[in-house]
């Protein structure tokens, strides 16, 4: 029985996504009928949710539109409804809340108007999303011709590490963006080194659609990676084969992410109601925004450089800025901001040290401010050690990566995708959940190259 599982790779896919599925379907159950009512109950918010989080407020918003949905009928349903921070539907409330638009909610609903209006509703959904995404990190990592065994081993970090049950045992996004972008990597190493085929582009297609629909903002870093891609991939042997690829991906990205409306399977538009106070509000925030405008076309102080980081980085300081103003426990660098290339020139090397290296060990051991924190860090602590070991291993390997260019375009993207996260985000709690699925990839890749280090010693001892 050992010897046929371990015999094909096709073997392999099915039993990751067998043990995938199965552990996140009895460990999600465990958390929320045991773990957080019991072990964590100062910190339950009831139905197996922690209290202060994002899942609750998911939630909140589908079992409010669920209730909707079963009074007008299914028909009605829309992918991303417009519903109010106070779980209240656009098109039957007639007070003011926070617009929360989010697919999220879309797909919850969908479980709990077949199935309860309650959390556990939607744990076979998040086990099927962890089962399909370990079976992509196994396709992707498979492309690298290493051992099918090394590569079976090097997928587990990210099947059992404990931080990822922030989302498959509670309901959040990241799950379903991990799949999209793990889908995204292997579609598009398909797409460039083998025979254009019509599964290939509905596969880019979706990865495409699911990313932008979880994470919008994603639209630029999507390009950097294909250009990644392709440019290691093509530019040496570039063809009309290649261009046509490349016209496949922008036709397919331009359709998805430069529409006017970027909204599936939605109905008629929701009314929006405004206040006299929102509305007052709005223009205070528009006035502001003309004043600062006028001032900025005063300001000569400019020089090209400036101008040109503006128009790129300085696009993404709105962001940095506002997660700054949350003041959060694991904040870092939150009083750096970058106006300049001459400030990011100089903050540069802090930054890179932030991306890859934290948190850092000193951070994980000292005392959170609550029991939650205490809990993340030791997670974290145990999760960064293996990182920092795959991290070691990647850079005593530089010589072997770049001679295969699915682990060098793999490993580009994800420092790419670190430095940006870091860069937009100063918060590390955050930041270690947005950056997971490319904090695994340098993980697994460390692992892998360990394992099959091990493995090809091991063969030529046996052939001597």
């Amino acid at each position: 029985m050992r010897r046929f599982l371990f015999q094909k790779a096709e073997n392999f896919e099915i039993l990751l996504f067998f043990i995938s599925f199965v552990y996140v379907l009895i460990g999600a159950l465990l958390i929320q009928f045991y773990i957080i009512p019991n072990l964590l109950g100062k910190y339950h918010w009831g139905l197996g949710l922690l209290e202060v989080s994002d899942a609750v407020t998911y939630h909140n918003l589908a079992s409010t539109y669920t209730e909707y949905l079963k009074n007008v009928g299914l028909s009605y349903w829309e992918l991303k409804p417009y519903l109010f921070d106070n779980a209240c539907y656009a098109r039957e409330c007639n007070f003011v809340g926070s617009q929360i638009e989010t697919a999220l909610t879309g797909i919850v609903s969908i479980f709990y108007f077949f199935l309860e209006s309650e959390p556990w509703a939607f744990i076979f959904f998040n086990a099927l999303m962890h089962a399909i995404s370990a079976v992509l990190l196994f396709k992707i990592l498979k492309k690298t011709n290493l051992n099918p065994k090394a590569v079976f081993i090097s997928v587990l970090p990210f099947i059992f590490f404990p931080s990822s049950a922030q989302w498959w045992a509670q309901i959040g996004k990241d799950g379903i963006f991990i799949f999209g972008v793990l889908l995204f990597f292997y579609s598009t190493f398909v797409l460039l080194q083998e025979k254009l085929k019509l599964r290939t582009v509905l596969a880019l297609f979706l990865s495409l659609s699911i990313i932008l629909l979880v994470r919008p903002y994603y639209k630029e870093i999507i390009i950097m990676y294909f250009l990644i891609f392709f440019v290691i991939f093509n530019l040496p042997k570039f063809n009309l084969n290649a261009s046509f690829k490349l016209v496949v991906f922008f036709a397919i990205y331009s359709f998805l992410a430069l529409g006017t409306n970027y909204q599936i399977f939605s109905s008629e538009p929701a009314q929006k109601i405004q206040s006299t106070k929102e509305i007052q509000s709005t223009k205070e925030i528009q006035s502001t925004r003309k004043t600062n405008l006028e001032s900025n076309k005063k300001d000569n102080s400019y020089d090209l450089k400036d101008k040109i980081f503006l128009k790129t980085f300085g696009r993404l300081n709105k962001y940095r800025d506002a997660f700054s103003n949350y003041e959060a426990d694991s904040d870092i660098d939150s009083n750096i901001s970058y106006k300049s290339f001459e400030d990011l020139k100089n903050h540069f090397p802090r930054l890179l040290q932030v991306s890859f290296l934290a948190p850092f060990p000193n951070m994980l051991i000292s005392d959170g401010t609550n029991s939650k924190s205490k809990i993340m860090r030791s997670v974290s602590l145990i999760e960064m050690f293996i990182y920092y070991f795959a991290l070691v291993v990647v850079f005593l390997s530089v010589f072997k990566i770049i001679k295969n260019k699915n682990i060098t375009v793999i490993l580009l993207s994800s420092f790419a995708s670190m430095l940006l996260i870091s860069y937009v985000n100063p918060n590390i709690g955050t930041v270690y959940r947005m950056r997971f699925v490319f904090f695994i990839f340098i993980v697994s890749i460390g692992v892998l190259f360990w394992v099959n280090n091990f493995y090809v010693k091991r063969t030529e001892k046996n052939k001597k």
